[in-house]
């Protein structure tokens, strides 16, 4: 597949015993906003767990950004889910085509490219998009212009996979006070008279609580808000300018915000703490960002909270953008730390137990970790070459097979065929090698066929006739 050119990962496992299953779902990208396409490794991507290539979008997406690339759920069926070229989020099967697409629905909104998030037992998805409105000069002052500034506003809506339609939407307009941002930098003239507006909230997740209400979280005003699923007012606030809970240490341009579970006086939240906002003029806190699983008590007054786990980078650094926490079936926590697409994988003691980094300088908005079954709709692809061994006049033949998002195939059987298929021969069967495997028959074979073969030796499908070349 010469349209394939996967980044490989650098993989370091320090207790595999304790590693929990699963393939990794990634988007590598180089310009977070493209204007071209770009290369054959610019999209979304699976491995398994030691880092070896089971499914590339790119050929079939283009060459753009995945944005939030994952396995998920739809009304009890497998489905990979992500945002494509900022403007849309898909779903596609498990033969890996193309389901449904959702965009923003309201008239002027952008689709935001930070999160596509499905909820309610996945019978809805979730998604952010923003607006640009000139604000009043009242509000204008709030952030030091002169004028009537215009003004990005955030909000997201929920949708019925089923019906298509919009069940609840929101905007931080009326909400969310511009003067809880903490977008500081001076000359705010440029984004106020300038085309993307002034981005004083920058949503970059949207969740749902079990009692129905919505957690929204805001980067650019360090805070994430409980929305009430009735009128939409704010419920509370933790973090920022007006927190509703007392709760040290600081966090700072945080990323991916999930609830976890939730009763009558607790929640408990994850979220990674980059610790870095570039909009502040104090744009650095904290040692390293960190992963943090949090436990807010909402029965008391003041509300409180408190640190349940900690995990720091792996190397100490920042994330100076982006990333993303996600808790494992089995309790581990897997963490995406966006440059190099550096992902780890920590125990329930939070020992660090994996770390993967691709070697390309490449980002992956966020990185995930779930089971994934692929039968794609495709067959295997085949190349067959004729070929002199050691310069002498004794020919073999040489085949490679791969098939694009299999992740059953144990056995690779390989035959001489007929051109028209009506006959065939088996030459010999060779175990699964990695994303490609090869074959070599002493002599030379004019069409060749090959037939993929599970744990069970049981047939999951066969290539086309290829003539060797």
């Amino acid at each position: 597949r010469p349209d394939i050119d996967a980044p490989k990962f650098n993989v370091k496992i320090y207790n595999p015993d304790a590693v929990a299953p699963g393939s990794w779902f990634v988007g590598p990208y180089q310009e977070r906003v493209q204007r071209d396409p770009g290369g054959a490794w610019v999209g979304p991507h699976i491995y398994d767990a030691h880092g070896e290539l089971v499914w590339s979008g790119v050929p079939q997406f283009g060459h753009w950004n995945a944005f939030d690339f994952r396995a998920t759920n739809i009304g009890g069926e497998p489905m990979l889910s992500f945002v494509d070229r900022h403007d849309s989020g898909v779903l596609l099967d498990n033969t890996y085509e193309e389901q449904m697409r959702f965009r923003a629905s309201a008239e002027g909104a952008e689709f935001n490219m930070h999160d596509f998030n499905t909820v309610q037992d996945s019978q809805s998805v979730l998604l952010l998009e923003s607006i640009v409105k000139r604000a009043d000069r009242n509000t204008s002052r709030l952030i030091g212009f002169d004028g009537e500034c215009k003004i990005r506003y955030y909000g997201f809506e929920e949708v019925d996979v089923v019906t298509k339609k919009t069940t609840f939407s929101w905007s931080s307009e009326g909400h969310v006070d511009v003067s809880e941002t903490y977008n500081t930098r001076p000359g705010v003239e440029g984004p106020c008279n300038g085309g993307y507006g002034f981005d004083y909230i920058h949503a970059n997740s949207i969740d749902k609580f079990p009692d129905g209400d919505y957690l929204l979280n805001a980067r650019n005003c360090n805070a994430m808000y409980k929305i009430s699923k009735t009128d939409g007012r704010i419920v509370w606030r933790f973090g920022g300018a007006r927190s509703d809970f007392n709760f040290d240490p600081r966090f700072q341009g945080q990323h991916h915000a999930r609830v976890l579970s939730q009763n009558k006086t607790h929640t408990l939240i994850s979220f990674l703490d980059n610790s870095y906002l570039p909009s502040n003029m104090n744009p650095l806190i904290n040692d390293c960002s960190r992963a943090f699983v949090v436990s807010l008590r909402t029965d008391t007054t003041p509300m409180t909270a408190e640190v349940v786990q900690q995990l720091d980078h792996p190397h100490k650094a920042y994330a100076y953008g982006r990333g993303n926490v996600q808790t494992l079936p089995n309790g581990n926590t897997f963490v995406g730390w966006t440059d190099h697409s550096l992902h780890s994988e920590y125990d329930t003691a939070g020992n660090l137990i994996l770390e993967a980094q691709l070697q390309a300088d490449l980002k992956s908005y966020r990185s995930y970790k779930f089971p994934w079954t692929g039968y794609p709709a495709d067959p295997p692809d085949v190349l067959a070459e004729a070929l002199h061994v050691d310069s002498s006049e004794t020919i073999s033949t040489t085949v490679w097979v791969s098939w694009n998002g299999a992740t059953e195939v144990d056995v690779w059987n390989f035959y001489q065929v007929r051109a028209d298929g009506t006959w065939r021969r088996l030459l010999g069967s060779v175990y699964r090698q990695g994303f490609e495997t090869k074959f070599v028959h002493e002599g030379f074979v004019a069409h060749v066929q090959v037939e993929a073969l599970d744990r069970n030796g049981q047939s999951l499908g066969e290539s086309d006739v290829y003539d060797t070349l």
